[in-house]
C-alpha cells in the first residue's frame, strides 16, 4: 500500500489534527503513516493547507505492507 511516513516529536499533536480533519493514517509507535498517497509534496500542501504544525516532521514515501 503506498503511504507517506511521518515521524515528528509532537505526534499527539498530528494524530488529533488529522482525527479532526478525517484523514486515512495508521498510528504506530510514535510514526504515522498517511495511507493513500506517497506523494510527500501532496501530504505537506493537505496538512499545511488546514494549519497543521509539520516543521519539526519528517516525511517519506515508500510502499509499506500493513
Amino acid at each position: 500500500m503506498k503511504a507517506v511516513k511521518i515521524n515528528t516529536a509532537s505526534s499527539k499533536n498530528l494524530v488529533n489534527a488529522l482525527v479532526t480533519l478525517n484523514a486515512r493514517f495508521i498510528y504506530d509507535f510514535g510514526t504515522i503513516y498517511m495511507l493513500g498517497t506517497s506523494n510527500v509534496d501532496k501530504v505537506k500542501s493537505f496538512l499545511e493547507s488546514n494549519d497543521v504544525n509539520i516543521n519539526d516532521a519528517t516525511l517519506s514515501a515508500d510502499e509499506f505492507e500493513f
